[in-house]
């Protein structure tokens, strides 16, 4: 099973940012199978000064606000990858740092999965 990932954050230091939402989507043999995880996740009252009304990726301050909390967001959503053979990701590294980050700064356990970079192949594309 391939789980294809995506991570979206209030910026781009693991330090000093956070995530606020995760999705993936399962395929098998090529074909989407229908299982799929999105969730948004409240980052705290310590971020929303950061984040204006909306953010580039068009997600607003009151979706958030009733987004789930981070570690059971975070802890479903690693139970939920770890099923996979495969996590596929546009500029891997960032989203799987996130997430290593974030699930380490709630002492959960991410899992060890490989990873393919998706900007990786699409670089080594002929023009």
């Amino acid at each position: 099973r391939v789980m294809v990932l995506d991570v979206e954050t209030t910026g781009f230091s693991t330090s000093s940012n956070r995530i606020i939402e995760v999705g993936a989507v399962q395929i098998s043999n090529g074909v989407l199978t229908g299982v799929s995880f999105l969730k948004q996740i409240d980052p705290g009252e310590e971020f929303y000064s950061k984040l204006g009304p909306s953010l580039k990726n068009g997600i607003t301050r009151e979706q958030l606000e009733q987004g789930g909390d981070p570690k059971t967001t975070l802890f479903a959503f690693a139970e939920f990858l770890s099923h996979a053979d495969l996590l596929v990701a546009h500029n891997s590294s960032f989203d799987i740092s996130f997430l290593a980050t974030e699930c380490h700064r709630h002492s959960i356990s991410f899992p060890d999965v490989p990873t393919l970079c998706t900007q990786k192949v699409f670089l080594t594309l002929p023009n």
